[in-house]
């Protein structure tokens, strides 16, 4: 993970951290379509630093590896288990691990953060401009959405470390 033109050649080699089985999912973060490897990044620091137990990333999500993604993740995506999947795969973990699938959309008429227990969850956020695509979102048990004031909407990094503060104070 370097941005040099001229290296002296790797100084060691690892395998990231892939999940195999979905047996020990109690909470998931849903990535679709992240573009800015910084916000891909920044997810995945919170992520691991507020215990969540993988990351699923579909579609065509920014490299978590880049070297962008890496620095704005402080070194996490080599410990947190981040899965590059497709929807159906995706959402054959979350139903064999007995998890909520809630949707995070820009809707009103959707279930309110503060009103949704957050426990033994996955909760999607989609792309920076398009979020999340219908057909996930059709998908979900429910639609989620953060009140604001003063704001039409966050970045995904922003509303991303909202939700997982949400499942980590249900967790904890």
């Amino acid at each position: 993970v370097s941005e040099l033109k001229n290296s002296k050649g790797p100084i060691f080699t690892f395998e990231p951290k892939i999940q195999k089985t979905a047996d020990k999912l109690n909470t998931v973060i849903v990535l679709e379509k992240i573009q800015d490897p910084g916000n891909l990044g920044g997810i995945i620091r919170t992520a691991a630093g507020l215990g969540i137990d993988a990351v699923f990333l579909i579609g065509n999500c920014a490299d978590f590896l880049s070297p962008k993604a890496a620095r704005a993740s402080m070194g996490a995506c080599f410990r947190q288990t981040v899965l590059e999947t497709d929807l159906k795969s995706c959402l054959e973990l979350i139903s064999a691990s007995n998890l909520r699938l809630y949707a995070a959309v820009l809707d009103s008429s959707a279930l309110r953060l503060d009103e949704v227990k957050l426990e033994r969850a996955a909760l999607a956020i989609g792309n920076e401009g398009s979020g999340l695509s219908a057909e996930l979102v059709n998908c979900a048990d429910e639609k989620v959405y953060i009140p604001m004031e003063r704001s039409e909407s966050l970045n995904a990094l922003a509303a991303a470390s909202i939700f997982i503060w949400e499942m980590f104070k249900w967790r904890n």
